[in-house]
């Protein structure tokens, strides 16, 4: 990954030992993450200076921070790790295999992680297992409400509507095909 000023100067090469997958700015802009094949998280300052490098025990798939910028989330194939914003390891997650993605609440207090499995569960920022919505299908993106107090998770041909706590709500049969789900902003409505 490469960082430029506007001028079209390039300030840093944020390097990997292996492709680049991704990378993301925090939410101020003041700290990037970038993740690659190489099985690494790294962490860098606003003008490409490395602050850490965060080891996972197999390919990266994603990273994401919480809306204060003070935690970050990381999942591989197999493990979830949840970090401070300096690259400290606070929890690690490893209840999946073949591991599809991991959700922070914006306050950091909960983690939403699913795998191919068909399993889902709820943790708190401790590492507590809160939850496992039942399923036998595997599911595609899940996602919270804008208040993060409901989750909605659904496959080709239904979404089900859940409490925080794991709870059944609803269950929203699809019209036809499902290819994703959004909340309306305030929460009231879910478009599938």
């Amino acid at each position: 990954a490469r960082l430029w000023d506007m001028s079209g100067d390039l300030v840093a090469t944020l390097q990997h030992d292996d492709r680049i997958e991704d990378a993301r700015w925090n939410h101020n802009g003041t700290q990037i993450l970038t993740w690659s094949q190489d099985n690494t998280v790294k962490l860098w300052d606003y003008l490409g200076n490395l602050m850490a490098t965060l080891q996972h025990e197999d390919q990266v798939m994603g990273a994401s921070w919480d809306q204060t910028d003070t935690r970050l989330l990381t999942w591989s194939l197999q493990t979830v790790h949840l970090w401070d914003n300096a690259g400290t390891p606070l929890i690690t997650l490893s209840q999946h295999t073949d591991l599809n993605g991991a959700h922070l609440t914006g306050d950091g207090n909960r983690i939403l992680s699913w795998s191919q499995e068909g399993i889902v569960n709820i943790w708190d920022n401790e590492g507590n297992m809160l939850a496992t919505l039942p399923h036998t299908d595997q599911w595609d993106n899940p996602v919270w409400s804008p208040d993060e107090k409901s989750i909605v998770t659904w496959d080709a041909e239904n979404a089900w509507l859940w409490d925080i706590d794991g709870n059944l709500i609803a269950n929203l049969p699809g019209d036809d095909e499902i290819v994703g789900t959004q909340w309306n902003v305030d929460g009231t409505r879910i478009l599938l």
